[in-house]
């Protein structure tokens, strides 16, 4: 997430980063690094584009949900298995939901998932 994005859906206050944000921000750059998953897999819409709000963390359950539901896809199917990625979006997901909007704004934006490491506590 850029800089501006950020102080836009913070209103310029940005919440301190605690350590179950770092761990979900850590949990989000892993998934991207599954194979598929570079644009942000079933995520797309919160890790990619930014939507935090609640509608959008429901959407993204919904299709984590349903591509579990077909199996392994083709391209994954012998490096991640379908119920394994269910598994880490909603992970990711259930963290997220927890969280105030400005909150999952902070952790979408250290996730810095096309950042070459792992987010950690600084």
């Amino acid at each position: 997430m850029c800089e501006f994005c950020l102080d836009v859906i913070t209103q310029g206050n940005r919440p301190p980063m605690t350590d179950q944000m770092w761990t979900l921000a850590a949990i989000a750059w892993d998934w991207y690094q599954l194979p598929g998953n570079d644009c942000g897999g079933e995520l797309h819409v919160v890790l990619d584009d930014m939507n935090v709000e609640d509608d959008c963390l429901a959407f993204c359950r919904n299709a984590a949900i349903r591509a579990a539901g077909l199996g392994p896809i083709e391209h994954l199917a012998e490096r991640v298995d379908p119920d394994v990625l269910l598994l880490i979006a909603s992970t990711i997901l259930d963290g997220l939901q927890e969280l105030t909007e400005p909150e999952r704004a902070m952790v979408v934006h250290f996730a810095d998932v096309y950042g070459s490491k792992r987010p950690r506590k600084p």
